[in-house]
């Protein structure tokens, strides 16, 4: 009974069975975000009362179902199917490794498939047996009863790729694991000009951190528009750009280039005098171009008039502050020890990482810009996982690239003539397997230069 239990939980139709199982109800998790009221009610109506009880009674929604006994138990038995299986691969596998690859009799090489027959006047052995060796494959060589006979080996120790792989999906498993147990996430709230060092966490406690963050400066960003007009045209046209945008004006005629977009400058004798990053008073300067010549170069304000140009198109740089922002920026001090030891601009997309903690830019005071607010991580198991990816990928690079190869070969006399016979075999069947043991043969041809056996 126990050996039985132990081939079931090593067994790839249980593993199959486990992936299925969590896949289906990481669907349903991901599905069914039961927030409110109102959401269960929804669903109620959809699916019924007595499906939404399973849902309830199994935490089948995403914000618990990661966090239940039961889904853990499923990945628990992931991991022993995976140790269980690559236990039971050791012992052939290791063999595999060992031994050498024995010389088959003649009857046993004709029989194999897929195999070729060449002339050997084209291919001879010591050629076959020469391009084999060239290629980094151990070759054992027989003769018997006037026949020669041969077996090459490549990439014996491949056979490793199975342990690496579960080793690594095993890994990743872990650090899941790692970070659905003890990982700590929260938000921290941080005044323009002063520090904080407490993050409050989700399940409503606070976390006071070994260091402190300080807000030095935050700002907005927002989506700059470009109106166009041309004259005789009464249509204009109003499109989104950034600094490298090129448009089109109404009447084809020109381009207008975005050359750039200063986002707090002033003009002082005739030049533009860039005064901090903040986008407090933008400048957009364009360029009129025809034929792939610029005309003249327009230096726009936003929100004012159309200004005309020389060509006689119109243009208006306009900044509707009511649209969400472009992006939101916070320049973040690292304080510990009472002195500042680092500092990123934080922005969308691109977090701060110090001392085990992430924070990304997560929302802001949308009233006065007073405060930033930033979303707080530590998941110890970020990197476990990490390292998983990089074992799994090793591992299924051996399986492609370095696959175990054999090729046997013979020469025998068929009609008064030579000829060998070579199969091949490969430990993980590839689309390609017939091609190089043929690209191997046409090698062995191309070396043969009018000998004979």
């Amino acid at each position: 009974m126990f050996k039985r239990s132990i081939s079931f939980l090593s067994s790839m139709e249980f593993a199959i069975a486990l992936l299925l199982i969590i896949a289906i109800v990481s669907g349903i998790g991901t599905f069914l975000d039961l927030g409110s009221e109102a959401d269960e009610s929804a669903y109620i109506r959809t699916f019924g009362p007595v499906v939404m009880k399973v849902a309830e009674t199994f935490d089948l929604h995403a914000g618990k179902m990661y966090g239940t006994k039961w889904f853990n138990t499923l990945l628990a038995l992931l991991v022993a199917n995976s140790l269980l299986c690559g236990i039971n691969w050791l012992p052939k596998t290791m063999n595999s490794i060992k031994s050498s690859e024995p010389i088959k009799n003649k009857n046993e090489i004709l029989s194999m498939t897929p195999s070729v027959t060449l002339d050997a006047s084209k291919t001879s052995f010591d050629n076959f047996s020469q391009t084999l060796n060239e290629k980094g494959f151990e070759i054992r060589t027989l003769e018997e009863n006037g026949v020669k006979m041969l077996v090459a080996e490549k990439h014996r120790y491949s056979h490793w790729a199975f342990f690496i792989t579960h080793i690594g999906f095993i890994i990743i498993i872990i650090g899941a694991v790692m970070g659905r147990l003890w990982s700590e996430k929260g938000s921290i709230i941080i005044e323009e000009g002063a520090m904080n060092d407490t993050v409050h966490l989700r399940n409503g406690s606070e976390k006071k951190l070994p260091f402190a963050l300080a807000l030095d400066d935050f700002k907005m960003e927002y989506y700059s528009d470009l109106e166009i007009s041309s004259p005789g045209i009464n249509e204009s046209e109003r499109k989104t750009v950034d600094i490298g945008s090129e448009l089109s004006s109404p009447d084809g005629k020109y381009s207008i280039h975005v050359d750039a977009i200063y986002p707090d400058a002033v003009f002082e004798n005739d030049k533009i005098v860039e005064r901090s990053k903040d986008f407090i008073s933008p400048i957009m300067q364009v360029s009129i171009i025809e034929n792939g010549i610029a005309k003249e170069k327009v230096f726009l304000f936003p929100d004012e008039k159309p200004i005309t140009t020389s060509s006689g198109i119109s243009l208006r740089y306009l900044i509707d502050p009511n649209n969400p922002p472009k992006d939101w920026i916070s320049e973040i001090v690292v304080i510990s020890g009472n002195q500042p030891v680092g500092r990123k601009t934080v922005r969308v997309n691109h977090p701060l990482d110090f001392a085990g903690w992430r924070f990304y830019q997560s929302s802001y005071d949308q009233e006065g810009f007073r405060y930033t607010v930033l979303e707080a991580a530590k998941d110890p198991g970020v990197p476990v996982v990490y390292t998983g990816f990089i074992v799994l990928l090793i591992g299924v690079s051996f399986i492609f690239f370095f696959s175990h190869r054999k090729v046997w070969a013979l020469v025998k006399n068929e009609n008064g003539k030579k000829i060998l016979v070579a199969s091949s075999w490969t430990y993980h069947a590839h689309r390609d397997a017939r091609n190089w043991f043929m690209t191997l043969v046409k090698e062995s041809e191309l070396k043969m230069a009018g000998g004979k056996e």
